[in-house]
């Protein structure tokens, strides 16, 4: 029961989040089409080839759609953002690729699964939410954090730096091993 609380909570808190603004931007890059959020900077995908733009663009990702891939994916870069209350100190925000969708015309969750052979992160500070990811994950980077999201594949650390900086949190799972390759 605590769970289901806890996870009930945390969507009508994301939800509450991306609903805050209802201003959608559409960019074209050629057939795709990515959907940019102004308010939170979320860009929203819908099919493989605008999930590899924004792994290397934006630093929060939405998936709106399972998706389904036999090629390898790459999350790099490591984004900064201009803390304007504080004197324009540049600082680092982490990078989010949320598994769900939360259609605001009905507000129905939806979760979505990511299908990859190999998913390399390399952006520091990383989130993976919700879904599911069938595929192994090879982790470059310190921070990775699997929040409700279920992993049916391995997880591969480069150095122990990596793993020890790694967290599960909430429901999040990993079905095959963790270790450092």
């Amino acid at each position: 029961m605590k769970v289901k609380f806890r996870t009930v909570l945390y969507l009508l808190l994301v939800s509450l989040f991306i609903g805050c603004n209802e201003i959608n931007n559409k960019i074209n890059e050629g057939s795709s089409e990515i959907e940019i959020n102004e308010g939170n900077d979320v860009l929203t995908v819908a099919n493989e080839e605008e999930l590899a733009i924004a792994l290397k663009e934006g630093y929060r990702i939405t998936i709106k759609n399972d998706i389904e891939t036999n090629n390898e994916l790459i999350m790099e870069g490591d984004f900064s953002k201009t803390d304007t209350t504080e004197g324009n100190k540049v600082s680092h925000i982490g990078r989010e690729l949320n598994l769900f969708y939360i259609d605001k015309s009905n507000n129905v969750i939806n979760s979505y699964t990511l299908s990859v052979p190999k998913l390399v992160i390399k952006s520091n500070d990383t989130t993976i939410k919700g879904g599911k990811i069938k595929g192994d994950i090879y982790v470059e980077s310190n921070g990775l954090i699997l929040d409700d999201t279920k992993v049916e594949g391995n997880l591969y650390f480069k150095n122990k730096n990596n793993e020890d900086s790694f967290k599960l949190q909430n429901t999040a799972s990993v079905s095959g091993n963790i270790e450092v390759e």
